[in-house]
């Protein structure tokens, strides 16, 4: 059996016959099974697959079989793309690699491509810039000297993605100019990517005009590809440039276009790039009711979902809905929290209780005080997060 799916499980899999696959293996007891169990369930149900490719890792790499070990571990870090929801966890799978390189030694073959792409998602999605640049260059450099190119434009936009949320410019400009010149294996997929990098990029770079032509032109792209997760990446480079080309009426149908994709899937990161538009709709409209609604809504799902950034990630912007969460009292740990992950600078005129690396006060006598570090969010079960967003994005 296991050499039957060796030989032919990703040929019917790349077919689109998770659901057959895993109503056949759901079958069968053995649980020699789980990875592919996992691997058809993948796409389906990514909480579910979760666990049990963590099963298929652990006893693979238990049975010295490391070609499964590593895609095992490459499904679980795939399960929190595909989810593409909170990422308490992830985090603990950078230790599951070292670990099963220590015991089994390098990724054999492709392997060795997917996990160094899959371990740049883990640092980007955590906050590790410098460690994700790394693995990129590793992956880069192992294309090279392979003369295998087929990950490249993968590897390329996890460090576009990592470099504009840490507003790294010049790096940014390398990865865009180098994915311009990878092989496209998915030529309208990869278009509406590059033209979405491209739109957060000019909007960063203070030319909203050129992010609207961008964003408008991935648009149609993503609406045909019909994929959720790409018409959300989108929206959010569509909604803030019509907002800064002062298409406000535009804008709002971005965000209601948003919002509703974040109903039908009750996602986390969905759920919260909606709000972030909303919440930057309300403030150019001077509407600061709405934008107290938004900004407490965003800011709930971080606190729940643990994000580090999102798409779209601009400083600016995100200075001034954290100085007007301190200002209203809206989650002000979590907004602090923000603000030293991220070390935002201070605004012209900070609010109280925006957190400075030192600070003087001296009303009543000379008091210095030294900010440390916030306390970590709790993750919540996913079943319980989705019962809360229901409960959000209806309202």
């Amino acid at each position: 059996m296991i050499a039957l799916l060796d030989l032919h499980g990703h040929t019917w899999l790349a077919r689109g016959l998770h659901r057959s696959v895993h109503a056949w293996l759901r079958e069968l007891a053995d649980p020699r099974l789980d990875l592919w169990r996992a691997l058809a369930l993948l796409p389906v149900e990514p909480e579910g697959a979760r666990p049990l490719f963590g099963a298929a890792r652990k006893a693979s790499a238990a049975a010295g079989h490391a070609a499964h070990a590593y895609e095992a571990w490459c499904g679980e870090v795939s399960s929190f793309v595909v989810q593409w929801g909170a990422v308490h966890g992830l985090a603990d799978l950078v230790d599951e690699l070292e670990t099963l390189e220590a015991t089994l030694g390098p990724p054999p073959g492709g392997l060795a491509f997917r996990t160094s792409a899959d371990a740049a998602i883990v640092d980007r999605q955590c906050g590790k810039p410098e460690d994700c640049y790394e693995k990129v260059k590793r992956g880069l450099a192992l294309a090279d000297a392979s003369g295998v190119h087929v990950r490249d434009f993968f590897l390329l936009t996890q460090g576009i993605f990592c470099a504009l949320s840490q507003e790294d410019w010049p790096r940014a400009q390398e990865y865009l100019l180098q994915l311009a010149r990878t092989e496209r294996t998915h030529k309208r997929l990869d278009t509406m990517i590059h033209h979405f990098f491209r739109s957060w990029y000019s909007h960063c770079r203070g030319d909203p005009r050129t992010a609207l032509a961008h964003a408008e032109t991935a648009w149609p792209i993503a609406d045909a590809i019909g994929s959720m997760f790409h018409k959300v990446i989108v929206l959010s480079a569509l909604a803030p440039a019509r907002v800064h080309c002062g298409d406000l009426e535009g804008a709002e149908e971005a965000y209601r276009t948003q919002l509703a994709l974040a109903k039908t899937a009750l996602n986390p990161t969905f759920s919260f790039i909606a709000f972030c538009s909303g919440a930057e709709i309300a403030m150019a409209k001077g509407d600061h009711d709405r934008m107290a609604k938004q900004v407490e809504r965003m800011l709930f799902v971080k606190h729940l979902g643990g994000f580090h950034s999102g798409c779209g990630w601009r400083t600016p912007m995100m200075r001034d809905v954290l100085a007007f969460a301190l200002t209203r009292g809206i989650y002000p740990d979590v907004a602090r929290k923000w603000i030293r992950e991220k070390r935002i600078d201070a605004p012209a005129s900070p609010p109280d209780g925006w957190p400075m690396p030192v600070r003087i006060r001296a009303a009543d006598g000379l008091v210095v005080e030294v900010d440390g570090d916030a306390e970590e969010s709790s993750a919540k079960p996913a079943q319980k997060l989705r019962e809360l967003l229901a409960i959000l994005v209806a309202k």
